[in-house]
């Protein structure tokens, strides 16, 4: 079973040479905004603020984490990109086995958090909406404004 610590930029680049790949968490349609607010939350409590937190619903937060068993040394990043709740890991190398070991005990350390309270504020500016993301006492909320002068033909 792998441990996990948050790591700041230097040690992550310092340390992971390979090219990494990111992967969702969640594939399309399997979840919700209000599960994507929970993940985060959970990302919360085990690993406090990020680092590096954006108002852009694309590139919400960011979080590089050290992996140990004992064996093993690895670097994860954990993060929210375009596709969601995601976690980046090496696509070649010698440890991809135990790459995908780190990665399943990230996710089942991940799935048993109590999710952290906070409040997010952004912007998916594809569509554009302002977006905002709570969590109170394990419960998520999610509003979306778009504004008065959004018009849906303009999508298209």
């Amino acid at each position: 079973m792998y441990t996990f610590e948050k790591i700041t930029h230097e040690e992550f680049w310092e340390k992971a040479t390979a090219s990494y790949g990111g992967e969702w968490v969640y594939q399309p349609g399997e979840a919700s905004e209000d599960t994507y607010a929970l993940f985060y939350g959970k990302m919360r409590t085990l690993f406090g603020a990020p680092d590096d937190e954006s108002e852009s619903w694309e590139e919400m937060y960011n979080y590089l984490l050290k992996a140990t068993d004992g064996t093993h040394e690895l670097y994860l990043n954990v993060y929210h990109g375009a596709g969601g709740s995601s976690i980046a890991i090496p696509i070649k190398g010698d440890d991809l086995d135990a790459y995908a070991q780190a990665k399943a005990d990230l996710l089942e350390l991940i799935s048993k958090a109590e999710p952290a309270d906070y409040v997010w504020e952004g912007v998916y500016e594809d569509i554009p909406v302002n977006m905002t993301y709570t969590v109170k006492d394990g419960k998520a909320t999610v509003t979306s404004d778009f504004g008065e002068d959004f018009d849906p033909e303009d999508m298209f």
